[in-house]
């Protein structure tokens, strides 16, 4: 896949046995890779407590040329009441044989796009200390203050 091809596309439509089966090859990828973000994303799915279903929330995916799930990210309301007016970016994950090429920029725009949308005030997220120059890449300023938030973006 090379950037030239990168299409963001909304997945919260799907049913959620289409979801979860074609998530699961990024599960296994996530989880190969240390992280257990994508198992909470499934988990989650299946038995409801997330499925971005909310008019201010939203799923995205990228799909390979052959119809395979290769990133995901999603936008949520921020729970915690520090920051009500806040959306929240939840469980980015791209492949680890499809990174570098921006797909992770694209699917973290098209959440930007939707936060304004929905008028959120700011995105947060909680990102792992190897995501932290990607999100700074992206704007995202460093907040040291919170234990539910390690970025956030003004909108």
């Amino acid at each position: 896949m090379d950037s030239h091809t990168i299409t963001v596309v909304r997945i919260d439509a799907w049913d959620v046995a289409n979801i979860l089966d074609r998530l699961a090859p990024l599960v296994s990828d996530s989880r190969a890779n240390g992280f257990n973000m994508l198992r909470r994303l499934a988990d989650g799915l299946e038995t409801g407590e997330n499925r971005f279903r909310e008019p201010s929330e939203a799923l995205f995916g990228v799909l390979g040329s052959d119809g395979v799930l290769v990133a995901v990210g999603g936008l949520n309301r921020n729970a915690f009441p520090e920051d009500p007016q806040a959306g929240r970016l939840r469980r980015v994950y791209v492949h680890s044989e499809c990174r570098r090429i921006g797909l992770g920029r694209a699917i973290v725009s098209e959440i930007i796009v939707r936060a304004r949308e929905v008028a959120y005030l700011s995105i947060v997220l909680r990102a792992p200390d190897s995501a932290f120059a990607f999100y700074a890449s992206m704007g995202f300023e460093r907040v040291v203050d919170s234990q539910s938030a390690t970025h956030r973006l003004n909108l």
